[in-house]
Order: C-alpha cells, then sequence, then structure tokens
C-alpha cells in the first residue's frame, strides 16, 4: 500500500512542477529568443529607461563580442565603443521605437566604427521599420528595465 502512495505521490508532483516551474520563471512573449539562449535572457542589467537617439546602420551578426552567436533572424544590435562600455550591457534587451512602430532586441555586439551614440541593427530589425532606402535613419532606443 506504502509503495502505491509513493508512486501516486510522485506522479502528482511530476505533473505540477512544470506549471511550478513556468509561473515562477515566466518567458516574456515580446523578446524573440530564436537562436538565443533563454539563459542570456536573464543576464539583463538594470539602467534607467532614459531614451537615446541613434544613427542605424545595418549589420551581419555572427559571434558576437558578448560571447553569443546570433542567427540571420536574431532581432540583435551591437553598440558604439562607448556605449558598449566593455562589455556592460552584454545581453541586455532594449526597446527600439522609429516610424511608429517599436522591437525589441538584444545586446551582442560592438560596433568600432559607430560614432558615440550609434548602433548597428541585424538586418530582420531594420527590416520592421520599413526604412527608406536612402539618407541616414533615426531611431529611439533605451535600456529594458529588469
Amino acid at each position: 500500500m506504502k509503495l502505491k502512495t509513493f508512486f501516486s505521490n510522485l506522479a502528482s508532483i511530476a505533473i505540477s512542477a512544470p506549471l511550478v516551474l513556468s509561473s515562477a520563471f515566466p518567458l516574456d512573449a515580446r523578446f524573440p529568443t530564436a537562436g538565443l539562449s533563454e539563459v542570456g535572457a536573464l543576464h539583463i542589467r538594470q539602467t534607467n529607461n532614459t531614451p537615446i537617439t541613434s544613427s542605424v546602420s545595418v549589420f551581419n551578426p555572427g559571434l558576437g563580442a558578448c560571447g553569443q552567436a546570433s542567427g540571420e533572424n536574431d532581432f540583435v544590435i551591437a553598440l558604439s565603443t562607448s556605449l558598449f562600455d566593455n562589455g556592460a550591457h552584454c545581453l541586455q534587451w532594449v526597446n527600439i521605437e522609429a516610424r511608429g512602430k517599436t522591437a525589441f532586441a538584444q545586446v551582442v555586439d560592438v560596433c568600432p566604427t559607430c560614432s558615440s551614440d550609434n548602433i548597428e541593427m541585424s538586418p530582420p530589425l531594420f527590416d520592421v521599420f520599413n526604412f527608406p532606402s536612402v539618407g541616414q535613419q533615426q531611431v529611439q532606443w533605451f535600456f529594458e528595465p529588469a
């Protein structure tokens, strides 16, 4: 009889454990994580959400300065050397706004050729904003709080 109770209790725990864990560690659907580890999403550095106005350009992601490989479909950015701050913002999420649209991206790289407040975006992230093909593009963005 004790063995039957033991297995019954064990089955209850096995069934309820994923529900408890999923509510303890909810995933935020706003942040695309394709090709990025969920562990990276947990290493978000707390900062204020003061908007920064930047000129943007496009880069092809790969293995970034933050030590994480990004795929061609990931929403990721590279910060200028001054904004990168020796990796202080690695894997942190940012909120980017331009042309009436908003997108979220993760900091994965440094842009050594960008001027002080400028950033580079992965191609699919850049495409979200439907920028015209000519002229310098501007966005406003801020670091997402943890």
